[in-house]
């Protein structure tokens, strides 16, 4: 239909969002050029000058010290003067007004002492020892160092826990005692006809670390074939403990438990817990030897040390004194 006369043309919507954006930039270009009509008012005045750095002094530095210069002063202190002045400390006495020790005075020759008074004799020189030859320092190095066979024989291997020779004390009733894999009631059924028995005993109620060590050692490597000898212990552990040593330690050897300690205590065991070993022999129960805890050497290798002299001996003393060869009672 034709427009009706009169009528104003309609606008699209972006051209009357054009008229703002320019009404906006207008706007805003107004505002900046009154902004910088104003700041033009005020002279603009130039950056103030950077100051002026300061230079730092430069830190004196001391001459070194000479060698000589110190030990001018060590001398000037230890006479009582210094470098200042060449005075010294106050209230200290100087060299020249202290009065020299006069020396002492030798006596006279030929002359007599009062009575009663010490007799002063000159010094004589001490004497002068004869250093030792060249052939006995390297003897006693060897010895040191190896040692002779005879100083081993000689040394006393037994601890003399009980005599050597006497008959190794045992309880009335053995059997009475409980034990793995089985009670005993006499030393030669502990020992199984073998011609040694090795009895290792402790007042240890639970199995402590060095005790379980020794019996596993003599456990696996203690050559009681060798020796023709038994192993035995004996303790004051319960049974299930030991039980629990056999299945995971591999101790086969009887173990026996002493609950009131009689046995022990008759071995004279030693009461801080350490391990005791016997060396008995069979059939007749005599000491051979008796080694105590007190010692830097592990038990097993005295005992292995002890039997071997034995052996070398011909059934010889495990010591100094006393025959040890079993004698059959």
């Amino acid at each position: 239909a034709p427009a009706a006369a009169g009528a104003r043309p309609a606008r699209s919507r972006a051209a009357v969002s054009m008229n703002k954006k320019q009404v906006e930039l207008q706007a805003m270009l107004e505002r900046a050029r009154l902004a910088r009509e104003d700041g033009d008012d005020e002279p603009s005045l130039p950056p103030p000058p950077p100051k002026p750095k300061t230079p730092v002094p430069a830190p004196n530095k001391k001459a070194p010290i000479t060698a000589a210069q110190l030990f001018t002063a060590v001398r000037q202190a230890s006479t009582g003067r210094t470098s200042l002045g060449g005075k010294g400390r106050p209230g200290a006495p100087s060299r020249s007004s202290v009065p020299a020790r006069p020396p002492p005075e030798a006596p006279a020759t030929g002359a007599t002492s009062a009575p009663g008074a010490a007799t002063i004799l000159p010094p004589t020189a001490a004497p002068k020892l004869a250093a030792p030859s060249l052939q006995q320092q390297y003897a006693a190095f060897d010895a040191l160092v190896s040692g002779s066979r005879a100083g081993r024989a000689a040394r006393a291997v037994s601890s003399e826990l009980l005599k050597q020779g006497q008959m190794l004390p045992v309880p009335p009733s053995l059997a009475s005692l409980p034990g793995l894999p089985t009670s005993f009631d006499s030393l030669p059924a502990l020992a199984d006809g073998k011609s040694i028995l090795v009895l290792l005993a402790s007042q240890e109620t639970i199995l402590a670390h060095n005790f379980r060590q020794d019996l596993v050692d003599f456990a696996s490597r203690f050559p009681a074939a060798k020796h023709d000898a038994a192993v035995a212990a004996v303790s004051r552990v319960p049974l299930n403990v030991y039980r629990k040593l056999q299945r995971k330690g591999g101790v086969s050897f009887p173990l026996l438990t002493d609950d009131n300690g009689s046995w022990l205590s008759q071995l004279r065991v030693d009461t801080g817990g350490g391990t005791c070993a016997y060396l008995v022999a069979m059939p007749s129960g005599r000491l051979l030897a008796s080694f105590g805890p007190g010692d830097s050497q592990p038990l097993l290798e005295r005992v292995g040390k002890a039997l071997e002299q034995r052996a070398d001996t011909a059934g010889g003393a495990f010591g100094s004194t006393g025959p040890m060869a079993d004698t059959g009672g």
